[in-house]
């Protein structure tokens, strides 16, 4: 009997040990997206890359918000009781609700594709004053790094975009405002390189005798500087 009973507590003892070993398994959170605030803050300290992998995230939820069937106009029915005073009229409260919710919806796609674009004019701000601050700095440094990062992205983004609209079948709400792709953000660096070197050349140009080649000396020393900076 007390082998028995030994090896019962024995039992007992490893099948709490099993059990406690199952309830300290961890928990995998999901990892919240960031708030349209968090996303600028993320512009605003210029880390370029994973602001804009974050406004993708909220690009995509507005995308899969397009594709909701239209909320269609409510047919509210009225409902008659015994009880109603004359010239009253009920409605059901689940039509009510059904409107609501589908308003409300659309309220939020809107809002966030709003968002959306904000978030871009930003994020395209930064990166371009990235690029000029490149032309008068000793060496490119990080920030340009992730401009060049920022704009391969995007471009694998917008191809990733034209392939899916070819295969499309879905009809897109027309409630909700579509997103702006192609963005075609290397064509705007491209500008913007253009923009920043017509900026760094001297303007005003003096036509009285001898300053001419003043100011083409002003400008041979820019250009060789402005070639300096693209060769770092």
């Amino acid at each position: 009997l007390g082998k028995l009973k030994r090896e019962s507590m024995s039992d007992k003892t490893s099948q709490e040990a099993d059990e406690e070993s199952v309830e300290e398994e961890p928990v995998v959170k999901t990892r919240e997206p960031l708030s349209v605030l968090e996303i600028l803050q993320l512009v605003n300290h210029r880390d370029l890359l994973l602001a804009d992998t974050h406004i993708q995230e909220l690009e995509r939820e507005c995308e899969l918000l397009s594709l909701l069937p239209t909320p269609a106009s409510p047919t509210i029915t009225p409902t008659l009781n015994p009880s109603t005073p004359p010239g009253g009229i009920l409605f059901s409260s689940s039509s009510l609700d059904e409107s609501m919710s589908s308003n409300a919806t659309l309220d939020s796609s809107r809002r966030k594709a709003k968002d959306v674009e904000l978030l871009y004019e930003a994020l395209q701000r930064e990166m371009w004053d990235v690029v000029r601050e490149s032309l008068r700095q000793p060496s490119a440094g990080p920030n340009l790094g992730l401009v060049v990062l920022v704009i391969q992205q995007e471009e694998h983004a917008d191809a990733t975009w034209a392939l899916r609209e070819e295969t499309r079948t879905e009809r897109l709400s027309t409630h909700i405002q579509p997103n702006q792709r192609p963005r075609r953000l290397k064509v705007k660096w491209r500008q913007a390189v253009a923009e920043a070197a017509d900026w760094s050349l001297p303007h005003q140009v003096d036509t009285q005798a001898g300053q001419l080649a003043l100011y083409l000396e002003r400008l041979r020393s820019r250009m060789v500087d402005d070639l300096d900076a693209a060769r770092r």
